[in-house]
């Protein structure tokens, strides 16, 4: 009857245990995902891995893309007007013609991507690295590229920070905000 009376008691415990560990394996699982879900309105992607995801003509204004990873991502038209991408990941982006006017790009990495077109006015560049970025036909007006890395970069008929054109600057915006 002891035997019996334990088993009955061990049971339970060995269930509890088997879904705590499957609900914790899942929740883990989870959590680590990469996903390209994303929420409009003010949303806060803080520290979402965000890489390879289509979000072209997304509605990102004022949104929190702080230290997220968006390396590769296509936000070809998409609306990122005072968002802060404090220390975001933009390697290799695609952002053709987007509108990144006030937005916080401080530290950013921006290397290899496209603003081919883009809105830049009154961005933040400040520590940011546009080495071999295409800044074909962008608008840099009254942006900050304080303390910029910028080797390789593309400028053919690059509006620059201080509203010159950077076919008029012997093919740079060097001297010119940069």
């Amino acid at each position: 009857m002891f035997t019996i009376q334990r088993s009955l008691l061990t049971l339970p415990r060995i269930l509890l245990l088997v879904v705590l560990v499957l609900f914790s394996v899942l929740s883990l699982g989870h959590a680590s995902a990469h996903s390209c879900d994303f929420a409009t309105d003010f949303p806060n992607l803080q520290g979402r891995d965000l890489s390879g995801c289509d979000m072209s003509g997304a509605y990102l204004a004022q949104a929190n893309l702080t230290n997220a990873n968006m390396s590769g991502t296509n936000l070809s038209g998409a609306v990122l007007t005072s968002a802060m991408l404090y220390r975001a990941n933009l390697t290799n982006a695609n952002l053709q013609g987007a509108v990144l006017d006030h937005a916080a790009l401080q530290h950013a990495a921006l290397q290899r991507a496209n603003f081919q077109g883009a809105n830049l006015v009154y961005a933040n560049l400040a520590y940011a690295n546009l080495s071999q970025t295409n800044l074909t036909y962008a608008n840099l007006s009254y942006a900050t590229p304080y303390h910029t890395a910028y080797i390789g970069t593309i400028w053919l008929s690059t509006i620059c920070p201080d509203r010159t054109s950077s076919d008029n600057n012997g093919g740079t915006c060097k001297g010119h905000g940069f």
